[in-house]
C-alpha cells in the first residue's frame, strides 16, 4: 500500500511497499494527495485500501440485502403476472420475436432489455421468470451501493446508503416491471464501481470493464452515450497535475473508450446493413426531441396524458413512420424541432425548466401503476393512501438529503459523478421531456449521498457555516424543489382522497 510521508522524511516521495516512487510529494503533498483519492494526516497519508471483501462481509450489509431480496420478491410472487403496459407492450413483443428467430423487428428501441427478456422466452418461461431475475437484479444495486458509500463515508455511510436502496419503495416497486430501467441501474453502478476503482491506480482493467459496463448500459437506455463524454474532464481532475500522471490518465480514459465502442458499435453498423441508415441505437433521439418541442405538450405531466399527434410525421405516428424510412423521419423530426426552438426560443426555455423541475416530482411508478390498476387488482383505498405517504417522504428526503449531502461533501471521484449524472440528466430531460421514471437511475446516486450527509452531520453543519456558497447552493436547491413539489400537491391529495383516479393516465388517438 503506497504511504505519502512530508518533506520532514528528507525525501518528499510517494513509496510503495516495493519501494518505487509513485508521484512526487513536497510541502503541497495533503492537498494533491486528497485531489488524487488519498486521505489522512498532512504528513503521512495511507492510500485508500480497496474495502470491497470486508464490505460484502459486514453482518448490516449481508441484511440489507436479504431484506432487499425478500421485499422485491415478495412483490413478485404478490403480482406474478401484471399486464404490461405502454412500453412494455413493446419490450415484450420484441423480446418474444426474438426467442422465436424473427431477429429485433425495431430500430425504435434499444436492444439489450428485449434480449436479455428473449432469454427466458427462448427456454419456455415466461414473463414471471424475467420478473424474478430481475429482483435479483434490483438486489444487486444494495452491495454496489454499499460499496460506493465506503468509499465516500466509510462503512457507516455504506450501511446507509445500503439500507436506503434495499427499502425504497420506488425502486422495490419497479423491480419486477418490464421496464429497461433495473437492468440499466445495475450496468451503470457495477461500471461506476469498477471506474472508481481504476482511478485508484488507474488499473486498465478496471476502465475497461467500466466501457464494457456502461457500454451494455448504452445499449440498454442509449441516453448514457450523450453522457460519457463528460467523463473526459472529470478523468482529468482525478489526476495529479504532473504530465505523467494526465499521460496515465489520457490512456485509461482511452482504454474506457474503446471497451464501450466494442459493445455497442457492433451493434451500430448492424443498424447500418439492416436499415440502410447510421444511427448508433436507436432512432429515438430525434422522436424525443420532437415531443420536447410540440407546444401542445408543454407543462403537460406525460406521467398522466400522452398524445401520438406531439411526434407525428404527416399522419402516421413517428414510431410507424421511422420503421419506414429512419433517415428521412429523423431528418424531418430534427429540422421540425429546430425550427420550433427558432421561431420561439423564450417558450422552448420556459418549457426546459418546467420538464427539469419535474424530473424530481414527487410522483412515481409505484403510484402511477396504483391509481391506473395496473398491478392486476385494484388495491383497497387505504393501502393507496399508506404508499402514497410512505413513497412520498422517502422521495422527498432522498431528493433533499441527496442534494444536501452532494453539496457538503468534500471533492471526490464520486461525486463529481454523481453531479455530472444529475446535471446531464437536468439538461437531457429539460431539452426533451421528463418522466418520473427518468430519475430512477439516480436514486442509488443520491442514497449514497443521503448515507454520508446521515453520518457526518458535524462536517455537513461545518461546511454549510464556513463557506456561503454551499449554503447559498442548497438555498436554491431547496427553493427549486418546493416549487417544483407544489405542483404535485393536487394529484397527491386526490392520491389520498380517491386513490388517484382524478388523475387516471389518458392516451389520446391519432386522427
Amino acid at each position: 500500500m503506497p504511504r505519502i510521508c512530508g518533506s520532514h522524511a528528507g525525501t518528499g516521495e510517494i513509496h510503495s511497499d516495493s519501494g518505487a516512487i509513485i508521484s512526487p510529494a513536497g510541502p503541497g503533498a495533503g492537498r494533491l494527495a486528497r485531489r488524487a483519492g488519498y486521505h489522512g494526516a498532512e504528513h503521512c497519508m495511507m492510500a485508500r485500501p480497496d474495502s470491497t471483501p470486508a464490505a460484502l462481509r459486514d453482518p448490516w450489509l449481508i441484511g440489507a440485502v436479504v431484506a432487499a431480496l425478500l421485499l422485491r420478491c415478495g412483490l413478485v410472487a404478490l403480482f406474478p403476472d401484471p399486464t404490461p403496459v405502454n412500453d412494455e407492450i413493446d419490450y415484450w413483443r420484441l423480446a418474444e420475436g426474438l426467442a422465436r428467430g424473427e431477429g429485433f423487428a425495431s430500430n425504435f428501441r434499444p436492444p439489450l432489455h428485449p434480449a436479455f427478456m428473449a432469454v427466458f422466452v427462448g427456454i419456455g418461461e415466461g414473463a414471471g421468470a424475467v420478473r424474478a431475475v430481475q429482483a435479483l437484479l434490483g438486489a444487486l444495486a444494495v452491495p454496489l451501493v454499499a460499496i460506493l458509500g465506503g468509499r465516500v463515508g466509510g462503512r457507516a455511510a455504506a450501511r446507509g446508503a445500503a439500507w436506503l436502496v434495499a427499502l425504497d419503495p420506488v425502486l422495490v416497486g419497479f423491480s419486477h416491471l418490464l421496464w429497461s430501467e433495473t437492468l440499466y441501474v445495475a450496468l451503470l453502478l457495477g461500471g461506476l464501481v469498477l471506474l472508481l476503482r481504476g482511478t485508484d491506480r488507474w488499473r486498465w482493467l478496471d476502465w475497461a470493464g467500466a466501457g464494457l459496463a456502461f457500454g451494455l448500459a448504452s445499449l440498454t437506455r442509449p441516453q448514457l452515450l450523450t453522457f460519457l463524454p463528460l467523463l473526459l474532464p472529470w478523468a482529468w481532475l482525478q489526476a495529479a497535475r504532473g504530465r505523467a500522471e494526465r499521460r496515465r490518465m489520457l490512456a485509461a480514459f482511452g482504454v474506457l473508450t474503446v471497451a464501450t465502442c466494442c459493445v455497442v458499435l457492433p451493434w451500430s453498423f448492424r443498424n447500418l446493413r439492416v436499415w440502410g441508415d447510421a444511427f448508433f441505437v436507436d432512432t429515438n433521439g430525434p422522436y424525443n426531441l420532437l415531443v420536447g418541442t410540440e407546444p401542445g405538450a408543454h407543462q403537460v405531466d406525460k406521467d398522466d396524458r400522452w398524445s401520438p399527434t406531439w411526434a407525428a410525421i404527416g399522419n402516421m405516428h413517428y414510431m410507424v413512420a421511422v420503421e419506414r424510412d429512419p433517415g428521412m423521419v429523423q431528418r424531418v423530426a430534427l429540422a421540425r424541432a429546430e425550427q420550433r426552438i427558432r421561431a420561439h426560443p423564450s417558450r422552448f426555455l420556459s418549457k426546459s425548466a418546467w420538464e427539469a423541475a419535474h424530473l424530481f416530482t414527487l410522483d412515481n411508478f409505484v403510484l402511477r401503476h396504483l391509481r391506473n390498476d395496473w398491478y392486476g387488482v385494484a388495491s383497497p383505498r387505504p393501502l393507496v393512501a399508506a404508499l402514497t405517504v410512505l413513497c412520498v417522504v422517502w422521495t422527498a428526503l432522498l431528493y433533499a438529503g441527496g442534494g444536501l449531502g452532494l453539496a457538503a461533501q468534500p471533492a471526490s471521484p464520486f461525486r463529481g459523478f454523481a453531479l455530472l449524472a444529475i446535471g446531464h440528466a437536468v439538461v437531457l430531460y429539460g431539452i426533451t421531456y421528463s418522466l418520473s421514471r427518468y430519475a430512477v437511475p439516480l436514486r442509488p446516486l443520491l442514497a449514497v449521498a443521503v448515507g454520508w450527509a446521515a453520518t457526518h452531520p458535524g462536517e455537513v453543519r461545518a461546511r454549510l457555516a464556513g463557506d456561503r456558497r454551499v449554503a447559498v447552493v442548497v438555498g436554491v436547491l431547496a427553493a427549486w424543489l418546493l416549487l417544483a413539489w407544489a405542483r404535485d400537491l393536487p394529484l397527491l391529495a386526490d392520491m389520498l382522497a380517491t386513490g388517484g383516479k382524478g388523475f387516471l393516465f389518458v392516451r389520446d388517438a391519432l386522427p
